[in-house]
């Protein structure tokens, strides 16, 4: 009976000498971040009173921007050790592509608006980038938020912390327009370029209403900057918009 017991002990312990081996072995693998994905909400609520031009494509540059002012948590999966390497990430939306303008590119929202997006990239990039993109590198290996020989606990991610909105009017409109909760993007990280989880780090939505009033007529080719500033992190939920304090058309 001894060396029965013995013997189960001397498998369990070599089986979980192998796992821990199995897992020593694992790959570089996709992020996914602590607190589930930080959602950005964009609150628009504006009313267009003075058009002076009535050409092709109206849009409203930088609209909305976001800054969390901080990193959010979030792990990857890495390889035991002191290898390093990059992070990896990509765009996604569900929305259909309008309008394209230079290197910008704009999703449908509903008939009349469409949405371009600048997002920031952290690690060695620094700088905002141009969605969709897929693959992109930050520029910067190390070996932070790896779930086993992390390099730095203490760093969190910025991708995704910081961006910005235009939009752009494709069809003209009079009266109320309703935007409903709409999802535009969702960006996903990794550590392996092309591999990534199910959940992304973060994601942006648009919700509100433009008021166009009667014999103000928006037709496309208006361009029209709105200074909204720059939200704080406490914004980003349950905020509730109101008209400009300045409407510069």
């Amino acid at each position: 009976m001894f060396k029965k017991l013995t013997m189960i002990a001397g498998l369990l312990g070599g089986s979980a000498l192998f796992s821990s081996q199995a897992l020593a072995a694992a790959d570089w693998g996709p992020c996914s971040p602590t607190n589930g994905t930080q959602i950005f909400s964009a609150l628009m609520n504006e009313t267009v009173t003075n058009i002076k031009d009535n050409t092709a494509g109206a849009t409203f540059p930088d609209f909305y921007s976001w800054n969390l002012g901080k990193q959010y948590p979030g792990v990857c999966e890495c390889p035991a050790g002191t290898g390093t390497s990059e992070f990896f990430y990509k765009t996604v939306s569900s929305l259909p592509i309008g309008h394209i303008s230079g290197s910008s590119t704009f999703y449908v929202v509903n008939n009349n608006i469409q949405i371009a997006s600048e997002v920031y990239i952290g690690g060695g990039v620094g700088d905002y980038k141009k969605v969709p993109f897929d693959n992109i590198s930050n520029k910067r290996a190390d070996r932070a938020l790896c779930d086993v020989d992390n390099s730095d606990p203490g760093m969190g991610f910025e991708t995704g912390g910081k961006g910005k909105l235009t939009m752009y009017i494709n069809h003209p409109f009079v009266g109320e327009m309703t935007i409903p909760q709409t999802k535009i993007w969702e960006i996903y990280g990794s550590r392996k370029s092309g591999v990534y989880g199910a959940t992304p780090l973060a994601a942006v939505n648009l919700s509100g209403t433009i008021i166009v009033p009667q014999g103000c007529e928006l037709s496309s080719g208006n361009t029209l900057e709105i200074p909204f500033g720059e939200f704080k992190g406490s914004d980003f939920k349950d905020r509730k918009g109101g008209d400009a304090a300045n409407l510069l058309i």
